[in-house]
């Protein structure tokens, strides 16, 4: 009964859900870097034109960055602060900023 106790006490806390949220979206944004850098990119740098590169890391960090950002913002939105009433643009403007 201690357990059930203490799980329903965390749930209830604020702080703790929200840095559950981030240790996801870190996850998240780790395992999508992975995942681009070696099995999609293969590696490889992105030739957008002759003049012109875009490396591998970069373009894995872009999209890991995005990934991570908004699952943050959703796993926050909904299970961190639930009871807000301004829509939801207006608070994915805010959360980036």
């Amino acid at each position: 009964m201690q357990i059930d106790s203490l799980i329903k006490q965390m749930y209830h806390n604020k702080v703790i859900r929200y840095f559950f949220s981030a240790g996801t979206a870190t996850v998240v944004d780790i395992v999508v870097y992975f995942v681009m850098f070696n099995y999609i990119l293969h590696k490889e740098d992105l030739d957008v034109n002759p003049t012109f590169d875009i490396t591998a890391p970069t373009i894995a960090l872009m999209c890991s960055y995005t990934a991570g950002l908004f699952t943050n913002f959703f796993i926050t939105k909904f299970f961190v602060f639930k009871a807000s009433n301004i829509r939801t643009r207006i608070q994915f403007g805010r959360f980036v900023l």
